[in-house]
């Protein structure tokens, strides 16, 4: 628990035998200096958000309103940001700092300036953002004690893309849920739409985060500039992403499903006496669905923008093993979800993948480490194996390589994959004219996926 003691400017008061924060006073803050932010004091505040999160409802079935549930988010929030400020007095007040302004409280993050007291998008926003702050802040203090911190802990690749989830939207109304979201879903969020935007097609400015029954049309009725975000995990509050935009896609462009339909029933009619294997017309998620279009469209148009490099492999795997119907219906919904995009490819993540072509031996081209800046690196194999060792030398984004000999196909039989191996040769570019092998570096084996463009050498 984290009282008035070890937080100051935060008073905490006794409410059914728990604790709670009051809402703070809207003045400054007086800042501490690093020395005096305790340990125990850390540990305290990232409990009471645990508490929050994982006993929201616990909390409602007792009395206390949602207003009341989100007021102590904010002043949780309140308090993290003032730790922050505290723990780094060097931080730029625009880059982190927090004001009080009469009745509101205000986090400014970049220049940008989040009204966490009334405005839905910035308080929603806002304090995931601050969250994630405290956390990497105190990381080292908070993953000493407590022990599933580095699995819990909130993530982001990219903060530009909260940022432009802020600028973009007019309003995100959080329904009856744990008040303070996951930074990695927010920015999932922004970057499929970001997808959208890059494809030429209409994004929404408003969204409603909250649990769809099974069969309702959230849809009906409701102007469309709003996207309503189907949660699927307690206690977080997490929403699935790539389903809700293909549903708001459809909402807006019913053309869009009939379109889908219509090729895809063309493709089924053309091989459905060969198909032998239906788990390979199938969603990763969900097992195959006949009979429903839409919710079909929807997991696999999030397969094709997220999971993009699985869904590939899927079909080499199809090839590979002869089932040559279901290569060919999932090679079509693709091809539909392709042309949807505008021509785009994809990664993972809603990352377009620039170059998919065919390779041949002799070739110098660049790594293309599509999971950068999460992780970095990619291991050179000593043999074409889908086990890795942490042991194993490692070759970077734009690293030029030079295939030396030819590829190999493992297939995985539990996932329905298939992985193209090439063994390469890592090495740099001499004067731009002139590929020269790291001679520390023996050739290892690398998984297509990571190929990315041809090397740049003058001829």
């Amino acid at each position: 628990m984290v009282g008035s003691a070890a937080i100051g400017g935060v008073g905490s008061v006794a409410c059914n035998g728990e604790t709670q924060f009051e809402t703070p006073t809207p003045t400054a803050t007086p800042h501490r200096s690093p020395e005096s932010i305790s340990k125990e004091a850390v540990a305290d505040l990232y409990q009471t958000t645990d508490d929050l999160t994982t006993h929201y409802f616990e909390k409602e079935r007792s009395g206390m309103s949602i207003g009341a549930l989100r007021m102590l988010a904010r002043g949780i929030t309140d308090v993290k940001a003032d730790f922050i400020s505290s723990a780094s007095p060097e931080m730029s007040e625009q880059y982190f700092s927090i004001k009080h302004l009469e009745d509101k409280t205000v986090i400014v993050i970049q220049g940008r300036e989040f009204d966490i007291s009334n405005n839905s998008t910035d308080f929603v926003i806002g304090t995931a953002l601050t969250d994630y702050f405290f956390q990497e802040q105190f990381a080292d203090e908070l993953s000493q004690k407590f022990e599933f911190f580095n699995f819990d802990r909130q993530t982001l690749d990219d903060i530009n893309n909260l940022l432009w989830l802020k600028d973009n939207f007019e309003e995100i109304e959080l329904g009856d849920l744990p008040p303070i979201a996951r930074t990695a879903n927010l920015e999932e969020l922004a970057i499929g739409l970001k997808a959208l935007q890059e494809a030429g097609l209409s994004i929404p400015h408003k969204a409603k985060i909250s649990v769809l029954n099974y069969g309702d049309n959230p849809y009906k009725g409701t102007d469309n500039d709003t996207i309503f975000l189907d949660v699927y995990s307690y206690p977080t509050g997490e929403f699935r992403v790539g389903s809700s935009i293909a549903e708001f896609l459809m909402a807006n462009n019913p053309k869009i499903l009939e379109g889908y339909s219509e090729v895809v029933s063309e493709a089924f009619s053309q091989n459905q006496n060969q198909i032998t294997e239906p788990r390979l017309i199938s969603s990763f998620d969900y097992g195959y669905l006949y009979g429903d279009d839409a919710a079909e469209f929807s997991i696999f148009f999030s397969d094709y923008i997220f999971e993009g490099e699985g869904l590939r492999k899927k079909i080499a795997y199809a090839n590979a093993t002869g089932h040559f119907a279901e290569a060919a219906i999932l090679e079509t919904k693709s091809g539909y979800v392709q042309q949807l995009v505008g021509g785009r490819d994809y990664s993972v993540d809603g990352r377009t993948k620039k170059v998919i072509r065919d390779y041949q031996v002799g070739e110098v081209i660049e790594i293309d480490d599509y999971e950068r800046p999460r992780k970095s690196g990619i291991f050179l194999r000593q043999e074409p194996t889908l086990e890795i060792d942490p042991n194993w030398p490692i070759t970077f984004d734009r690293q030029p390589v030079k295939l030396v000999g030819k590829p190999k196909v493992i297939l995985n039989d539990r996932d329905l994959e298939a992985t193209t191996f090439w063994q390469v040769q890592t090495g740099d570019i001499a004067s731009g004219r002139v590929f020269v092998a790291d001679q520390r570096t023996p050739p290892g084996w690398v998984s297509q996926e990571w190929f990315g463009a041809p090397a740049e050498i003058n001829q």
